[in-house]
């Protein structure tokens, strides 16, 4: 046992490298770990797929709008026609210049 003073190891299998390669060096071990690839990927399927019903959902009933615009459009057009460049119109409305770029490509 060890003393009160000593840190304590965690018994996960996983806190050992060693450990894992011993594992996958079985065909057993193997499948093991492929199956509880398979299991959260499973998971991951089912949670968005409730995630995108909410959506709907919420959608449906008039909830869920979005985030709301924070950049007026209309003024970087405006900006843009006055014949300053990307950098500029970012700098003056404290927005990225890769958000100019995008609004102004959906014209």
């Amino acid at each position: 046992m060890p003393s009160a003073g000593a840190p304590r190891r965690h018994p996960h299998w996983a806190s050992n490298p060693a450990t894992i390669s011993t594992i996958t060096s079985t065909a057993s071990g193997k499948a093991f770990l492929s199956m509880l690839g398979v299991f959260a990927e499973f998971e991951t399927n089912l949670r968005r797929e409730r995630q995108l019903e909410g959506i709907a959902k919420a959608k449906a009933a008039g909830v869920y709008r979005g985030r709301p615009a924070s950049i007026d459009v209309g003024q970087v057009r405006q900006l843009k026609s006055d014949g300053q460049g990307a950098s500029e119109i970012a700098k003056r409305l404290g927005i990225g210049r890769a958000s100019v770029y995008r609004l102004l490509a959906a014209v």
